[in-house]
């Protein structure tokens, strides 16, 4: 049964990458004041395992790793061709261990990420954070501000994912 589930959880998480197209326009869309170094030195403060991808066009990935005795989070900040922006944000958790957790400890994760520095400096963390807690379990469920695209997937009560991605170009 463990064994099914943790199958069952990669597909979900498979198809919900598969299917999660980024809305951006083109491929320099980034989100404002966000800078990728920083991100990665913190994420690895706590825990996190990097590794980095640089693909032929030169844009970047790095996948933020970390496992707990029941949780897997995994935290994609990818770049088109500037290292030091971020273009969109995939953050995934999945619950590994069934009987030992519920997704809801996840919330706190997804949570920090409603405090993007664009947020703050235009006094937008409280509507935001406000969004994450009324849709925390409402599958596709967006919210738009100060030009960004916040979308939460609850497909399962497994799997969290939540996207963030710029609107329109912002270099």
């Amino acid at each position: 049964m463990k064994d099914q589930l943790k199958k069952y959880s990669f597909l979900v998480i498979t198809t919900l990458i598969i299917n999660c197209n980024s809305n951006s326009k083109d491929n320099n869309n980034y989100i404002p004041l966000l800078n990728m170094p920083k991100l990665v030195s913190e994420l690895n403060k706590n825990g996190f395992k990097t590794e980095k991808s640089i693909f032929e066009d030169n844009s970047f990935l790095n996948e933020n790793i970390y496992i707990s005795d029941y949780m897997e989070y995994r935290i994609k900040l990818y770049s088109a061709q500037d290292e030091n922006k971020v273009s969109n944000i995939r953050l995934v958790a999945n619950i590994i261990e069934v009987n030992k957790g519920n997704i809801d400890v996840s919330y706190s994760l997804f949570n920090d990420f409603t405090k993007l520095e664009i947020l703050e400096k235009n006094n937008k963390i409280q509507e935001a954070q406000n969004w994450l807690k009324l849709n925390f379990n409402n599958d596709k469920s967006s919210l738009q501000i100060e030009g960004l695209l916040f979308t939460i997937y609850a497909p399962t009560k497994f799997v969290r994912m939540l996207t963030i991605e710029p609107l329109e170009k912002n270099l």
